[in-house]
């Protein structure tokens, strides 16, 4: 039996769960997604910039539908091992920068940078199992070479997931970020460690996953069909905190100094406002009041 297993931990509140947000949890669905986005941004340029060829090796190795005609999946994946249960939302949270980062996941409680978590999640520091267990007998269209190379590309996915990605709300934000913490292929060890532990390891990790990557596309980024690493991806390191979401509100804080107007020239933050958009907050202000105007209107038709 060929399996592949994966251990993640959570590094930032999870915000994934049911369509009502009543539960928090982890569903395969949601992962099998983001797995296939990652999939997809790395294969382009493992398949030599063929679009047809990627989209080919997606659907083998994840499934798809066309038509009336649906394609199981190479590898059927469980969440194994899973102890990242819902937590509730009493938390606090008093960093201005992560509440703008969380903006409509916050309840504020009328204290000065002080909120709480308006919806269920799963809290840092738990672990997520993955295996994913190739289904027997299962006949491809792939070549040999090419179902290595779609393999590969799998086991190069639960690394990004691992490195640039997340799970849930806000994901892009910082939110629901993980840290692959092993994988393992048929009982081989490829990760014994949290992947990227140290900024030299991270570095490393990257170059190698993304050697390909770097070295494809031309002068035209316009030319890349679709979101995927090209020689035209650029990643950035930021710094090296102790906790990830004292990170987490150093970034939000950042873009409130960049986009941020105030109220008064000032900040949540209490920093002085650089009000460098001011047409962007002219035109917000204008549509506000002719909201309430409409709002007003309204109220006066209805008497």
């Amino acid at each position: 039996m060929d399996v592949i297993e994966a251990t993640y931990r959570v590094n930032t509140p999870m915000f994934l769960g049911s369509a009502n947000n009543e539960i928090a949890e982890i569903r395969p669905t949601s992962i099998v997604g983001v797995l296939r986005f990652w999939y997809r941004a790395l294969a382009l340029a493992e398949f030599n910039g063929n679009p047809k060829k990627v989209e080919n090796a997606e659907g083998v190795i994840f499934g798809y539908t066309r038509g009336e005609t649906a394609t199981k999946a190479l590898y059927s994946l469980r969440v194994a091992n899973n102890n990242a249960k819902g937590q509730g939302k009493g938390d606090k949270v008093e960093m201005a920068g992560l509440s703008y980062l969380g903006y409509g996941l916050h309840r504020f409680d009328g204290k000065k940078d002080a909120n709480i978590y308006n919806r269920n999640y799963i809290s840092s520091d738990r672990e997520i199992g993955l295996k994913l267990i190739k289904n027997p007998g299962l006949k491809t269209n792939l070549d040999e070479a090419d179902l290595k190379i779609a393999t590969e590309i799998l086991l190069d996915s639960l690394k990004c997931l691992g490195i640039f990605g997340g799970l849930g709300s806000r994901s892009r934000k910082g939110f629901g970020s993980v840290t692959l913490l092993s994988l393992e292929h048929n009982g081989k060890p490829l990760i014994v460690s949290p992947l990227g532990k140290t900024k030299d390891a991270l570095e490393a990790e990257i170059a190698k996953l993304l050697e390909k990557a770097w070295n494809y596309g031309n002068g035209n980024p316009k030319n890349i069909p679709y979101t995927a690493f090209s020689k035209h991806t650029k990643v950035v390191i930021t710094k090296e905190y102790d906790a990830s979401e004292k990170l987490l509100d150093e970034i939000g804080k950042e873009m409130l100094r960049y986009r941020g107007w105030g109220k008064g020239g000032k900040l949540i933050t209490g920093e002085t406002s650089l009000k460098l958009f001011k047409e962007d907050h002219d035109l917000v202000r204008l549509c506000e009041n002719s909201l309430k105007g409409f709002h007003n209107l309204a109220k006066y038709d209805r008497i």
